[in-house]
């Protein structure tokens, strides 16, 4: 019977492999006041994920629209992120907004030739993994990991070896990995990341809203 049931799934799946999926993630900065007012009347509590605090709310209705419209048209919205990708089902996809920074890593003291700087880099921003699979007609699976990478602090500068080694930058990852059957009248919204690039030493949150309807991107 075993066998029987794991044939079938693989059946299916397979079935539905042509099938497309179009995920739509937008992702938007808030101070925390902000963030506390949006989640103010949610399901009580949401579900806690496997992360850093991060939970998660189902969204439909009255609460759907409210939340959407927010975070769409919030300025801390973050860009690259609000258009809609196309997945077939079972495929993996991901969209990221992802910020470079360089920083002066060594200064090599060479003879002759004077100091020498060495560089390297450092990135911050967001990923989100999204693996969508079509169960019925007008459901997707959806299985999604969301990374947000942050700056904490600049390294420090020291000497070593006839030369100076500048540490480098502290950095903090917060994961969060979540599965939900989703139908085209619900969407998802994962809370309770750290933002990076926090603007004038302000303690941003980030919240990501997720949607995914089978269909092509529109």
């Amino acid at each position: 019977e075993v066998v029987a049931r794991v044939r079938e799934a693989v059946r299916r799946l397979g079935s539905n492999r042509d099938r497309v999926v179009a995920i739509r993630v937008r992702a938007a900065r808030l101070t925390a006041a902000d963030e506390s007012l949006q989640l103010r009347g949610l399901t009580e509590g949401g579900e806690l994920l496997e992360g850093e605090g991060t939970r998660l709310f189902l969204l439909r209705g009255e609460e759907r629209r409210r939340v959407q419209y927010f975070v769409a048209g919030t300025e801390g919205r973050v860009p690259l992120l609000a258009g809609p990708v196309a997945a077939r089902s079972t495929q993996l996809v991901n969209v990221s907004r992802i910020t470079r920074h360089s920083f002066l890593r060594e200064v090599r003291l060479e003879d002759g030739s004077g100091p020498r700087p060495i560089y390297d880099s450092v990135d911050e921003g967001i990923a989100v993994e999204a693996r969508p699979v079509v169960v019925t007609d007008g459901e997707v699976d959806l299985r999604l990991v969301v990374r947000v990478a942050r700056i904490l602090a600049g390294g420090a500068m020291g000497g070593a070896g006839g030369g100076f080694v500048v540490e480098r930058p502290v950095q903090a990852v917060s994961v969060a990995r979540a599965r939900v059957v989703l139908t085209p009248e619900e969407s998802l919204l994962i809370t309770g990341f750290p933002a990076p690039s926090r603007p004038g030493g302000r303690r941003d949150r980030l919240v990501v809203l997720v949607k995914a309807t089978e269909g092509m991107p529109k």
